[in-house]
């Protein structure tokens, strides 16, 4: 039986259906097939194919890039180290600590908006509903824009006075 098995696995490669030793590796080759890789699987695996390259060395990192759509997000020990870019637009996140959301709009417009938590938010933005910087230190004082739902907030000594 382990003569069959081992024959099995050496011809595998022969007939076409794409080469490794499975369930360790594994790499497609078919013409119709994305090209594809998988290595102890479902753990470390990448494809590039029309929708773009993808790849994984899961749950420590994945990095998708789709040219089509001008589209990249990375992730690394999701959700601790997010990167996300969609054309002219970019948000980066670092759970607990900081965050950076950067747009750039079609007519010509900006905004991006930074958090450094717990203590420091600030921006900058040239479009005419939320034009001009702000700062805003916790718990000292300043002017947070589009945050917590509100168009802004001004605030002093927060908690104390609102």
């Amino acid at each position: 039986m382990a003569r069959l098995l081992l024959f099995v696995l050496l011809l595998a490669p022969l007939a076409g259906c794409g080469t490794g030793f499975f369930p360790f590796f594994h790499a497609s080759r078919e013409e119709e097939e994305t090209p594809a890789f998988e290595a102890l699987s479902p753990l470390i695996a990448g494809e590039d194919g029309e929708a773009g390259r993808q790849v994984r060395f899961s749950p420590f990192f994945s990095y998708l890039e789709d040219p089509e759509r001008d589209r990249t997000q990375l992730d690394v020990l999701y959700p601790l180290l997010s990167h996300r870019t969609d054309g002219k637009s970019s948000a980066t996140r670092l759970v607990p600590l900081a965050y950076y959301k950067n747009l750039v709009r079609p007519d010509g417009t900006y905004d991006w908006d930074a958090v450094l938590l717990p203590f420091l938010f600030f921006g900058d933005s040239n479009d005419a509903d939320r034009e001009g910087a702000y700062l805003g230190v916790m718990p000292f004082g300043g002017t947070l824009k589009g945050f917590l739902g509100k168009e802004y907030i001004d605030f002093v000594l927060f908690p104390a006075y609102y």
